[in-house]
């Protein structure tokens, strides 16, 4: 079938109606050929060719398009099929019609029947479905989209009263030809996006005029993602909808969704197109008319109405992905706005539900007289955890209690949206029968009252954190007869039969009144996002409370954020899995890893303003590593829009239960440390309205004023001043100290201890293997393989020159099979070598410096191989950790306890989250031109800096980095210190004293912060703000407009964290400190501003 690109569809169906002249006489000559190839086939009479004829081409109401782009023969064809199944109706009452399909290389002609009244069952639907699967393969860009234009028929075929309503939809396909098949992403010019036939067919038209407006404003949008639409009215009760979107974020099935929308709300489309532009952009339009007015229970809601609610439910569906519960809104048992919310409770539920139960309190007591640390009891408790509630028995409790969803949704409409319009159930909206609705379902003044209250008294969710809570499932709370005994809602739940959908629906509630705030009645939004309070978790399961959870629902993920003080910043990490198994293993612990993530972050910050906070985004089961990656920027979109949502609740449409300002600081973690994506979110929250957006994100480029812990070894200052006191503690000189070091010239810890180190290095061990030799590595070479990191350049151990190694030196690739190594042993498998080298491998070395490699590696069940099973003896002297949790705790007490010094992470490695708080702070306290003045650099003169040659670098910043590292330095210092000698004189292993070092650091920077005792003391707070924030700061502002523009809560946070940590890094901490050693401090520290006034003039500033 021939391509004819001087036609079009787009208008046909109602320009043509004002046009009389009937088809067959339009047509004339065409018409006379197909009357002839009817005829040659002697299978009708002609009578009955001249009635077929007419019906086919006046009265039938087929598109003109139709008859304008397919050959006589072809017309034929399709009419004898579509009359015969006609005439086989009438004489045998059969309903049976066949899909009539023409298929080419670069066509497909399809006609379908379809019906007005059941869209599910109807013949087109199934041929939609199809049609998606072949030619609208949305989220695979590497399979080319084909256009679609649409025709619904005026008239029916059949002649029934019963059969008014079925017709015929005719489909034309084809492949679309592009003036430019590969322009930038973001192009606007048409002409090199759209099809040069349909171009040329709509240039300087309306529709030229909307596709130019759509595809602007999604492509120039911060995200690109999400929906464009515009509606405007037509003639004869007909709206016009286009909707642009981005093929490659969108799902599969989209297509097929806004058909079942359509329907749902009362309507259905007389014509439809599909139109793919060369830049991953598509635009689909449809010509929608209300259903006839006896098919409608609201027959008076006008078109208008119905065509503002359609929008909202096509934004809400391409947020949440296909499940049960959007089989739900086919069948028209729930509107999509309850089918939406209905999915977000059951994602909160199937995280939420699991319990430990009430028998991990017997285990918390046990653990108080023994040595366990909060982590350990926190593995314990996760492995006796039941497994929650799993989605298919939520759906079953759901698609069993329809009316009661109806009902919980209404509620949580009435705390959530704030209501601009006479109020109108969605039922009513969207003529889903509410005959059986409750007067009150949606809620009233008594039961809201009569809720909170119970909420505050620990009957729901447990405000009050001493309330009891037995039960596995966390919504087995035992409620009493009193409680909640005018709701009807909780009543009704009670009385449920099933105990498992009583549980469930419990959670349903608990959902509806402990969110706090949430976007889920914004217009616009890329994901959903819920505040929840932090009592929803059960204190047997958490018993250290965050100050705030996060629960944000996207497209192809879902993300919790925890954070556990109200300032505080944490790294956002995407998890990906690429198997069935892998995705069931990270969703049963996604929560609990952002919670133990957040709450060991807490202990790190000991130092700074910021609390510990954590963000995890777990992305759908992917199938490759290109969907990975395209999923997981588009995800962090998603998530960080969400976010700023809460961040910046929209009083229009939001409901603030919260009622208090919240701010959320993000860095980078993995899968999310490249491609800029913190540039991206701070500069989206710049686009949003952030007052706070420079310090929104850390790990910024430093064309953004971002400073790379890599290129300055932030992280590695405070590991490397450990090993510098650690040496003059025991009299070691650093050239006689040997090292054995995991993490390689590939990694930030593993590079820089390279570039920092004075010791000599014996083993690497990183990803490509092991390379050892017991003489010493050359320093020279290693640094060589660090320089091709900073080019940017592959680099590993293995790249090690092997002509430098001496004769019992070797070098094991992660591949090796039956390797021979210089002693004689043979190495079976390269990868099993380098996993376990560190336990003994090479004889050791002096220090043992991790700074990389898998968490857990060292644990009670393998630490007996770092000791000489004859002798006794350790293969090292001393351990200063890098990386995250190598060693477990309970692997650090053996150790300690055999005589080895050990220094833990959470003391060791806080340099890097020092930096990234003062990054922070500049970034909130320097207005837009000091900070790109001052704080915005090249990346090449980052690297000049960190290599001693500051010429061509920005001064300040050089100054303020250079301040930076010596805070970080000294603060190591302090608390190396303290630890050594608490350690001395208690006896206790040094990795439990770190643990109760920050406790106590924590605790008393919160008292601090919630208490005005001390913050209103001006005086002493402008002496703790003048020690606490760099010197270099106040050659750019003053203390009073630092004030001015630092949040009240951050600054108590910076006041709270250097008073609480410079404290008890002076005390003997592992007891309780005396109340009157506390007071003796402040009053150092005033004591200490009067000194230093006196000896400068009275006019110089602090």
């Amino acid at each position: 079938m021939a391509r004819i690109p001087s036609y079009d569809g787009y208008y046909g169906t109602y320009e043509d109606d004002l046009n009389n002249t009937p088809l067959s006489e339009r047509y004339y000559e065409q018409f006379s050929k197909v009357r002839k190839i009817v005829a040659k086939l002697r299978t009708f009479s002609e009578e009955k060719i001249d009635q077929i004829m007419h019906q086919y081409y006046n009265t039938l109401g087929l598109n003109e398009y139709y008859f304008q782009t397919t050959s006589a023969a072809v017309i034929a064809h399709n009419m004898i099929s579509v009359m015969t199944a006609k005439i086989l109706h009438e004489n045998s009452g059969s309903d049976y019609f066949p899909v009539i399909e023409q298929v080419s290389d670069d066509f497909t002609f399809i006609i379908a029947r379809t019906s007005l009244l059941n869209r599910k069952s109807s013949q087109n639907y199934m041929v939609e479905r199809s049609i998606e699967t072949k030619h609208f393969r949305l989220n695979n860009t590497s399979k080319p989209l084909w256009r679609m234009q649409c025709f619904r028929s005026v008239n029916s075929i059949f002649d029934e009263p019963h059969n008014v309503f079925e017709r015929l939809k005719t489909y034309f396909l084809q492949k679309p030809v592009y003036a430019c098949t590969d322009p930038d992403p973001r192009e606007t010019d048409l002409s090199k996006l759209l099809d040069v036939g349909f171009y040329e067919n709509k240039k300087n038209s309306i529709t030229e005029s909307i596709f130019y407006k759509l595809n602007k404003q999604l492509v120039e949008s911060s995200t690109g993602l999400g929906l464009v639409i515009s509606t405007e009215p037509r003639q004869y009760n007909v709206y016009r909808i286009d909707v642009a979107f981005r093929r490659e974020y969108m799902h599969d099935d989209f297509y097929s969704r806004i058909g079942d929308c359509i329907t749902l709300h009362g309507c259905y489309s007389k014509s439809k197109y599909f139109d793919p532009l060369s830049n991953n952009v598509c635009i689909l339009t449809a010509f929608i008319s209300s259903l006839p007015p006896t098919q409608l229970t609201a027959p008076e809601t006008p078109l208008s109405v119905r065509t503002e609610q359609l929008v909202e439910s096509l934004k809400l569906s391409c947020i949440i992905p296909q499940s049960n519960f959007t089989n739900l809104i086919l069948d028209r048992c729930l509107t999509m706005q309850q089918v939406v919310y209905t999915y977000c409770v059951s994602k909160f539920i199937e995280h939420f539900s699991g319990s430990a139960g009430p028998y991990v309190a017997t285990i918390e007591n046990f653990a108080k007289t023994q040595q366990i640390s909060p982590s350990e009891l926190y593995e314990i408790r996760s492995k006796l955890k039941v497994q929650p509630y799993t989605a298919h028995q939520i759906y079953s409790a759901v698609s069993k209690n329809l009316e009661l969803v109806r009902k919980l949704f209404s509620e949580f409409k009435s705390l959530h949206c704030k209501v601009t319009k006479p109020f109108k159930t969605p039922e009513q909206e969207l003529d889903i029968s509410t005959s059986n609705y409750p007067n009150n379902a949606t809620g009233n003044t008594t039961l809201d009252e009569m809720f909170l209250d119970q909420i505050n008294k620990g009957a729901i969710g447990t405000l009050n954190e001493e309330a009891d809570e037995p039960g596995l499932h966390s919504s087995n709370i035992d409620y009493t007869a009193n409680d909640l005994s005018e709701s009807q809602l909780f009543h009704q739940i009670k009385q449920i039969d099933d105990q498992e959908h009583c549980n469930i629906f419990m959670f349903f509630l608990r959902f509806n009144w402990l969110t706090l705030r949430t976007n889920f009645f914004l217009p616009d939004k890329l994901s959903l996002c819920f505040r929840f309070d932090p009592s929803i978790l059960s204190k047997n399961d958490y018993p250290q409370r965050p100050y705030s959870i996060l629960l944000v629902v996207g497209p192809h993920f879902v993300g919790f954020h925890i954070k556990f003080s109200e300032i505080a910043r944490g790294g956002v990490r995407i998890v990906q899995s690429f198997s069935q198994e892998a995705y069931s293993r990270n969703k049963f612990q996604v929560f609990d890893e952002a919670y133990n993530l957040s709450y060991t972050q807490s202990l790190k910050n000991k130092d700074i303003p910021e609390g510990g906070s954590k963000g995890v985004i777990l992305l759908n089961k992917l199938s490759t590593k290109a969907e990975a990656e395209m999923y997981t920027r588009a995800s962090f979109m998603c998530y960080v829009d969400g976010m700023l949502d809460i961040m910046l609740p929209d009083p229009d449409h939001m409901v603030d239960r919260l009622n208090k300002e919240e701010i959320y600081f993000l860095g980078p973690d993995e899968h999310t440390g490249t491609g800029r994506l913190m540039d991206w979110a701070a500069n989206h929250a710049k686009h949003r309205g952030c007052r706070y957006w420079r310090g929104f994100t850390t790990g910024k480029s430093p064309e953004m004023g971002g400073i790379p812990h890599d290129i300055y070894g932030m992280t590695t200052a405070s590991i490397e001043a450990f090993v510098d006191e650690l040496f003059l503690k025991c009299n070691l000189e650093a050239n006689q100290v040997t090292r054995f070091l995991t993490g390689g010239p590939d990694g930030d810890l593993g590079s820089n201890a390279v570039l920092a180190s004075k010791t000599k290095t014996l083993t690497i061990v990183d990803k490509s293997g092991v390379l050892h030799d017991p003489n010493g590595l050359n320093i020279e070479e290693l640094r060589r393989l660090v320089q091709l990191r900073i080019e940017g350049k592959p680099t590993c151990a293995i790249m090690y020159n092997e002509n430098l190694l001496s004769k019992d030196g070797f070098m094991v690739p992660e591949d090796a099979i039956d390797l021979k190594l210089p002693d004689g042993t043979v190495v079976k498998r390269g990868s099993q070598f380098r996993d376990e080298f560190h336990l003994g491998g090479g004889g050791g070395a002096a220090l043992f410096n991790p700074c990389g490699g898998r968490p857990s590696s060292i644990t009670p069940f393998n630490v007996h191989r770092l000791f000489n099973s004859s002798t006794g003896k350790s293969v090292y002297k001393y351990i200063v950790e890098g990386a995250n949790v190598f060693i477990t705790q309970d692997a650090r007490r053996i150790l300690e306890r055999k005589g080895i010094i050990l220094f833990k992470d959470a003391s060791t490695n806080k340099g890097g989250v020092t930096s990234s708080s003062y990054e922070v702070l500049a970034a909130m306290v320097l207005d837009d031109e000091l900070y790109a003045k001052h704080l915005c650099d090249t990346l090449e003169n980052c690297h000049s800096h960190a290599k001693g040659k500051s010429d061509e670098a920005n001064p300040f910043r050089v100054k303020y980095i250079n301040e930076i590292l010596n805070i970080i330095r000294e603060n190591a210092r302090k608390e190396f210190n303290v630890l050594w000698s608490e350690g001395l004189r208690t006896g206790r292993p040094r990795c439990d004293l770190t643990d109760i070092l920050s406790s106590k650091i924590i605790n008393l920077k919160k008292s601090i912060v919630e208490s005005d005792t001390l913050f209103s003391n001006s005086k002493l707070v402008d002496i703790v703000l003048n020690k606490a924030i760099p010197k270099s700061i106040f050659t750019l502002v003053d203390l009073e407009t630092i004030k001015e523009r630092v949040p009240d809560r951050y600054l108590r946070a910076i006041f709270a964290s250097y008073i609480a940590s410079n404290f008890y890094y002076s005390q003997k901490f592992a007891e309780d400190t005396s109340v009157f050693a506390f007071h003796e401090y402040i009053a150092v520290l005033k004591d200490e501003h009067t000194v230093v006034n006196k000896k400068v003039n009275s006019n110089q500033p602090f």
